[in-house]
């Protein structure tokens, strides 16, 4: 009855389009959705000397709007592609351009953060010294007169922040109570900060320590003036030291003299500071105190051992090499020019003999040599 009502009665028919219209546009926006998201962000990889830092943002917040069913198909492969070519070293704020991985339609993307700071430091890679700590004394009659550490140096790499923080690595301390013999002690290299990665290929450090007992058949001996060098000195930096000579005290089964000394040690202090190329800035800035070394390079020294080096460490200041200019001006002539005429004239002047005396004639003899002052 209402069906046949429907159909004959045009406005009825009307009504009931008009409410299919509506029915149909209601279950296709029930279809789309708005929602956040975070996108991650895909970093190039750099080259040998450049380094991302740990600070850098891995995702990126975005609304998307559109079909559900297109958003989920679609989600996982969503990614923002950061370009190789506007990075360099230091700050970056790159701007988010494109959103890879969108379809052609079905998916509107609004940006809900601004652009990405990347932060790209340098690689770089330094030797430092290995140093180890002492504590208390050994025994009475007895003395430490001396250690080794093996190896001496080790060799890091890392951003270049945390590495111009690094002059040495303290390997540990050793207590020497009750120590009355020569021993060895071993360290495991460990305590670098994550972003630092060790080059060399020794994992353990040895330090070999010499007790020795006090008796009569060691002397004491000292020796001043020793010569200091900078070692380790970085291209265009000059270095100063609070001294340039130390003393140096020792035992000895025999006397020694100061040439003896002199020729069969070596003292050393580490000058391991650096200059930045670009901004002409010596890192770390300001002076650094270091430890003196003392090596012996002779085998007459073998049965010498150092006991006391004074002073133990030197203030090392630095400063940038100054470029010397070339002399380019011609050197002035001190003497007045010399007449060509007149060196003419005395060329083709014939000598007088009417003062020498009739029936002799004058002796030549060899030419005579004369010292030249160069």
């Amino acid at each position: 009855m209402i069906l046949r009502w429907i159909f004959e009665n045009w406005q009825a028919k009307i009504l009931s389009f008009g409410l299919a219209i509506l029915l149909y546009l209601n279950l296709q926006s029930s279809k789309i959705t708005t929602r956040e998201h975070y996108i991650p962000i895909r970093y190039p990889k750099l080259g040998k000397n450049l380094f991302y830092s740990d600070k850098n943002k891995q995702v990126y917040n975005v609304k998307l709007e559109g079909h559900k069913e297109i958003i989920n198909l679609h989600l996982q492969d969503l990614h923002i592609d950061i370009n190789e070519d506007e990075l360099s070293p230091g700050t970056n704020e790159i701007e988010v351009k494109k959103v890879e991985g969108l379809p052609p339609k079905g998916i509107r993307v609004k940006l809900l953060e601004g652009p990405i700071k990347v932060v790209v430091d340098t690689l770089e890679s330094r030797t430092i010294p290995i140093e180890v700590g002492f504590e208390k004394e050994p025994p009475p009659n007895y003395m430490k007169t001396s250690h080794q550490v093996s190896p001496s140096t080790l060799t890091i790499s890392g951003p270049k922040k945390t590495i111009d923080k690094w002059n040495r690595y303290i390997a540990g301390k050793i207590n020497l109570e009750d120590k009355r013999e020569t021993f060895t002690r071993k360290f495991r290299i460990n305590g670098l900060p994550g972003n630092l990665k060790l080059l060399s290929k020794a994992r353990e450090v040895n330090v070999k320590v010499k007790i020795v007992k006090t008796s009569s058949d060691l002397s004491e001996q000292m020796v001043v003036g020793v010569p200091v060098r900078c070692e380790g000195l970085k291209k265009g930096l000059e270095a100063e030291l609070s001294k340039k000579k130390i003393s140096i005290k020792f035992y000895s089964p025999s006397n020694l003299n100061s040439f003896q000394i002199m020729q069969g040690i070596r003292a050393t202090v580490p000058c391991l500071n650096t200059i930045d190329p670009e901004t002409l800035e010596i890192k770390p800035a300001g002076e650094s105190i270091e430890k003196v070394k003392v090596n012996k390079i002779s085998a007459d020294l073998k049965n010498v051992d150092i006991i006391e080096i004074i002073p133990e460490s030197l203030t090392v200041k630095y400063s940038i090499r100054k470029k010397k200019k070339k002399d380019t001006k011609k050197p002035i002539s001190t003497q007045p020019d010399e007449d060509p005429k007149k060196e003419k004239t005395d060329e083709n002047k014939q000598p007088d003999k009417s003062d020498e005396k009739p029936g002799t004639e004058e002796e030549v003899g060899p030419p005579q040599e004369f010292p030249v002052e160069n």
